[in-house]
């Protein structure tokens, strides 16, 4: 009787072990998960992350670009450049970006898109009752054909704008302008909603304030649109710098100015 009994304790001491094990192994798997989810940031940017960019690599399984990746790419035959709003009467309030800076990369980008025979379009918006004037860095690209004026704040409402744009038969769009919380962030959305895939230039874009610059490019970003600069389009566009139009591409990089 003894010898079963101390058989029988044994037996519950080893049962009562392993789960207390198993308790254990479950409790540092929920510590680890809770631990993650503390992590600064780690909830919300995963939370956040747009459904077309999760779970997918840059190249699926026969090796070829992802869907979701491709949007990266900025193809020069099916890029067009929208700019919006850059007039001197706006852009003097610029301050995330110099105005001087501003312009003249406004220019440097219209220099390599002409070099590279990517189509250009231009919206302005009237001022204390005149029609909005261009920056004089970009004049030279404009023409009645390419420029419209518009009276509301998104430009996607200009239908001739609209059909411009349409008209270039080009899927990607790259949007340049001033101010960065009303032209940029309005055509950003109303290129998105119609089907472009956009890509904004940080060094073409400004605002009267980079904290508000800051959540306007956060929320572009969370609608889809891509950041880059000058320097990354144009060097995705005309890789080869040794021949022409390349050579002449890295020549206008000399003039980009520094917007730290």
């Amino acid at each position: 009787m003894s010898d079963a009994h101390g058989n029988n304790v044994d037996r519950s001491k080893e049962a009562l072990g392993g789960q207390l094990s198993e308790r254990r192994s479950l409790l540092k798997i929920t510590a680890a998960l809770l631990g993650a989810s503390l992590i600064p940031g780690f909830s919300s940017r995963a939370m956040a992350q747009p459904n077309n960019l999760k779970n997918t690599g840059a190249l699926g399984a026969t090796g070829q670009t992802s869907p979701s990746m491709s949007r990266f790419e900025a193809r020069i035959e099916e890029v067009q450049i929208l700019f919006v709003d850059l007039q001197d009467a706006l852009t003097q309030g610029s301050r995330s970006v110099a105005p001087t800076a501003l312009r003249t990369n406004a220019g440097v980008l219209a220099k390599i898109a002409q070099l590279l025979h990517i189509p250009m379009t231009f919206s302005l918006v009237p001022v204390k009752g005149k029609p909005g004037e261009l920056i004089p860095e970009l004049r030279a690209y404009s023409n009645a054909h390419n420029t419209s004026q518009r009276l509301l704040a998104p430009s996607f409402t200009d239908k001739a704008m609209v059909a411009n744009l349409a008209n270039n038969k080009r899927s990607t769009l790259i949007i340049c302008g001033f101010a960065s919380e009303v032209a940029v962030l309005e055509s950003a959305l109303g290129a998105i909603d119609g089907g472009y895939t956009v890509h904004i230039p940080v060094d073409v874009i400004s605002s009267a304030s980079s904290r508000t610059e800051s959540a306007v490019l956060r929320q572009m970003e969370l609608a889809g649109a891509v950041t880059t600069s000058i320097i990354s389009l144009a060097a995705k566009w005309s890789p080869n710098f040794s021949e022409e139009p390349g050579a002449s591409v890295l020549a206008a990089f000399s003039e980009i100015q520094n917007t730290n």
